[in-house]
């Protein structure tokens, strides 16, 4: 299928695991509940994409665009969401991950400025080196969190718990 076929499609509750998804694009489709985990998939387009409940487990998602996408309930743990071999950043500007399960997801290098992170599990995440400014962590555990390098500024990290930035560079809420 031509990657451009994939954008608005309806994917909801399908089984990805396992798929090789490179350079496709999903822009505005529905990838919700579907199952992803141990997907390959860099430099993809996710833009506004809605993957609430959907399963990213150890899934390779680095490189890819998704800006204005929806994790809601979904789950990324162990996922790779960073930097590719390349350097190519993995951008989430205004995503939602409200109630994710993101243990042990490395993020390192990502950018997640205004992205809401709320109720979220981060145990073990790598943020480090990455753009988090404004992202909101409400509620949030994020007990051994890595955020060496990450800006901060303007994040809120109030209610968040078992937060540690050391390393961390700018001021949080």
């Amino acid at each position: 299928m031509p990657t451009s076929e994939r954008s608005g499609l309806n994917f909801r509750g399908a089984d990805l695991a396992g798929s090789r998804l490179t350079a496709g694009n999903f822009t505005r489709a529905t990838l919700a509940g579907a199952k992803l985990n141990n997907t390959y998939s860099n430099r993809a387009y996710f833009f506004e994409t809605d993957l609430s409940g959907a399963s990213l487990e150890n899934g390779y998602f680095s490189g890819s665009n998704f800006r204005g996408a929806n994790f809601v309930g979904a789950n990324l743990g162990a996922a790779r969401l960073s930097l590719d071999e390349e350097g190519y950043t993995t951008t989430f500007d205004d995503a939602q991950f409200d109630g994710a399960m993101l243990r042990g997801a490395d993020f390192f290098g990502a950018q997640l400025p205004g992205a809401s992170l709320t109720n979220c599990d981060l145990d073990g995440a790598n943020l480090g080196d990455s753009d988090l400014r404004g992202a909101d962590f409400s509620n949030s555990n994020l007990s051994g969190v890595n955020l060496t390098g990450a800006m901060v500024d303007g994040a809120l990290l109030s209610t968040a718990r078992n937060v540690d930035l050391t390393g961390a560079v700018g001021v949080p809420k």
